[in-house]
Formats: structure tokens, sequence, C-alpha cells
């Protein structure tokens, strides 16, 4: 598993390479119609990590738990995904990923094949998300393990990370490294 969490790792310093040196007016620019800010892709992608946190934590914490669900449009919707701090919730993103890695890493070999029961019929696969795009990452209700939760985290990011970095592109600003 130790490719998987460093994969977990790697994926708050790919984010912030890509968010870096962009001011308010890059932030802000909605690059396509209906599509989610930079700083809204930014809030959402924390919000998701928050979601697949507290499921990491239960899977192994606790026999199997239930994993709640969250409503992407309706936080969308109705938290403050247009004005919120680009570097506080960048920072924040950082900082959740150092400590569910450090957790991971302390985990023990048994923890892998952990499950819960997920209840999340908000994200199931192909519910198109706030910004319109299709979610191609997820998991349909039941059973689930560790290894999938952490999994589902990091390919949410990748998903995100190829939206992020087309909307650099349509903003004439210089690629990043996505690795």
């Amino acid at each position: 598993m130790t490719a998987l969490i460093d994969r977990y790792e790697a994926g708050a310093q790919r984010l912030s390479r890509a968010l870096d040196g962009l001011g308010a007016h890059e932030l802000d620019a909605q690059p396509g119609p209906g599509a989610f800010s930079i700083r809204q892709l930014l809030a959402h992608c924390l919000d998701a990590d928050f979601a697949y946190a507290d499921r990491i934590k239960r899977i192994i914490a606790m026999d199997r738990p239930t994993l709640l669900g969250w409503d992407q449009n309706a936080f969308a919707r109705n938290l403050v995904y247009d004005t919120l701090n680009a570097e506080l919730a960048l920072d924040v993103f950082i900082e959740n990923r150092q400590l569910i890695t450090a957790i991971l890493r302390a985990a023990p070999p048994n923890a892998w094949a952990r499950v819960g029961e997920l209840r999340d019929r908000h994200s199931a696969f192909g519910a198109p998300d706030a910004s319109g795009a299709k979610t191609t990452v997820g998991a349909a209700d039941g059973e689930v393990t560790l290894e999938r939760i952490v999994t589902i985290a990091c390919d949410h990011l990748d998903h995100h990370m190829q939206f992020l970095c087309a909307k650099r592109d349509r903003l004439g600003l210089p690629p990043q490294e996505q690795n």
C-alpha cells in the first residue's frame, strides 16, 4: 500500500503547484459556461477531501461503520465557494492530506481490508457535479474497503486536476506539472 499512500500524499503538492502564482482574476474566471472557477474547484476538492478523510478514519477506527454521503451540489450552492480564501483552503487541504497520510502510514496491514458501508446517494457514478461535468469517480452504495476509499480520493483529485489544467490553458496561463 506504500505506493497508494505516496500517491495520496503527492496530491497536495500537485494541487499546490497548479495554483501557484494565480491571482484573484485567474481564481475567479469562469472559462466555460456553467463551469466552476478555479476557486470554486478548490473549495469542492477541499470538501471532498474532508469527506474522504472522515471515511478513511471511520474504516480504520470502527467496525463496519456507516460512511456518510455528501451532496456536492448542495455544498457548492450553499457554502461560500465563490468567496473562499483560496490560500487558506489550499493550506488546509495540504494539512489534511499530511494528517491522513500519517494515519494511513501508521495503520496496521489488516486495516486495508476493513470495510465500511457507504450510503452516498448523491455522488454515485455518472452524476453531474455542480460544474456540469459528469462525475467519473466515486463508489456506489454498499461495502467498500479502506483501499478503495483511498483510491477514490486519489482518482477524484486526478479528475479535477485535469479540469484545473484545462482552465489554466483556456486562461492562457503556462501549464503546470501534473505529476
